[in-house]
């Protein structure tokens, strides 16, 4: 029996369309080689993606037979390998009723799976930052307000609500770029950021000067009567 021909084939290459545009990112020019590429910036590409790959004969015809290749493009911003504030945990006050206290929290560190790998670089990640705010007592959220954007990343305290007194818990997490919440640990900053009463209220004792307090005033006297008197004696609480 006569054995089989060997021949010279090339190949040929059904890659994805979808999303729009992701046909751009793969580079067909060595697929002689059997060598298919795939560069992109475009982080709308990122997930695993199909190629089939095709013999075709000496007179061009493309074979039924073919190979599947999955390509997974990966977003290193979408992978944090490490995220690190530059401190997990701190503490401020705030005097009920005081101007309002602004506090700014850091830049996180951020590094990537991919950073230092064969082949790859450091990757820059824009990283975006949710704070969680008190709940309770009702109402303490409205104490206080979050600026998070690049310029100006801090949250203010502002109250004169004596109920909200005592210490309150705001934490800073990091988002990927994609808005993914990262909680790993030691991943984010916990404030704790205690309300402190006012040490003028309430008085314990107010005791008034040593002024008579009485005046006269004769009617159609051009001349006022003035009703002077003496500074309150005005006592706080020891435990305040």
């Amino acid at each position: 029996m006569p054995s089989g021909k060997t021949c010279a084939i090339t190949y040929s290459a059904v890659i994805p369309t979808s999303p729009t545009g992701l046909s751009a990112a793969f580079n067909l020019s060595n697929i002689g080689a059997r060598i298919i590429t795939v560069l992109t910036s475009n982080t709308a590409f990122t997930g695993a993606h199909i190629v089939y790959i095709k013999a075709v004969t000496p007179l061009g015809t493309t074979t039924t037979f073919k190979k599947t290749l999955t390509v997974t493009i990966v977003d290193p911003c979408e992978n944090p390998a490490t995220v690190t504030p530059p401190y997990t945990a701190k503490a401020v006050s705030y005097l009920i009723a005081a101007p309002t206290l602004t506090v700014a929290w850091p830049a996180f560190g951020y590094t990537t799976v991919l950073d230092g790998t064969t082949g790859g670089a450091t990757h820059t990640c824009a990283l975006t930052y949710i704070a969680t705010l008190p709940t309770t007592p009702s109402g303490i959220a409205g104490a206080f307000t979050v600026t998070n954007v690049p310029t100006g990343k801090h949250f203010t305290v502002s109250t004169t609500t004596v109920t909200f007194i005592g210490a309150r818990t705001v934490v800073i997490h990091a988002k990927t770029p994609k808005g993914v919440k990262i909680t790993t640990a030691n991943s984010f900053i916990t404030y704790t950021i205690t309300i402190v009463a006012n040490p003028c209220e309430p008085p314990a004792t107010v005791t008034p000067g040593a002024t008579t307090g009485t005046a006269a005033y004769t009617i159609g006297s051009t001349a006022p009567t003035s009703i002077i008197w003496a500074d309150f004696a005005y006592t706080t609480s020891p435990a305040n």
